[in-house]
C-alpha cells in the first residue's frame, strides 16, 4: 500500500513538472513575441536637433498613428531670437555675442 501511494506521489511529481516545463515554453514564446513587438515601436528621427516638445515621457504608452505629430525637433546649428533688453544693460551686449536662452515652458532646458 505504501509504495502504491509513493508510486502515485511520484506519477502526480512528473505531471507537474511536464506541466511546468509547457508553461515555461509558452512563456518564453510570448517573451520573444513581446521583444519582437518591442523592437518595432522604435521611434526613430527623420532629423538630428534638439526636441523642443516638453514632458515628452507623459506620452509614455500612448497610441501614436503614422503621421502623428509625437514632438517636435529643432535643427541643429545656430538660432536667432529676438528679446527686450532693459536700457541700462543696453552697454553690456555686443553684436554678434553668445548668449544663453531660456524659456519659461522649458526652464530646465538652455538654447
Amino acid at each position: 500500500m505504501r509504495g502504491q501511494s509513493q508510486f502515485e506521489a511520484l506519477d502526480a511529481r512528473k505531471q507537474e513538472i511536464l506541466t511546468l516545463t509547457k508553461r515555461i515554453t509558452i512563456l518564453h514564446e510570448e517573451r520573444s513575441h513581446i521583444l519582437r513587438q518591442l523592437s518595432k515601436s522604435r521611434i526613430y528621427s527623420p532629423s538630428e536637433g534638439t526636441v523642443l516638445t516638453n514632458e515628452i515621457e507623459k506620452r509614455e504608452g500612448d497610441l501614436i498613428r503614422g503621421g502623428e505629430t509625437l514632438l517636435e525637433i529643432a535643427p541643429l546649428g545656430s538660432w536667432c531670437a529676438k528679446v527686450l533688453i532693459r536700457e541700462f544693460d543696453i552697454p553690456k551686449v555686443r553684436k554678434g555675442q553668445s548668449a544663453k536662452l531660456y524659456v519659461e515652458a522649458s526652464p530646465h532646458m538652455e538654447y
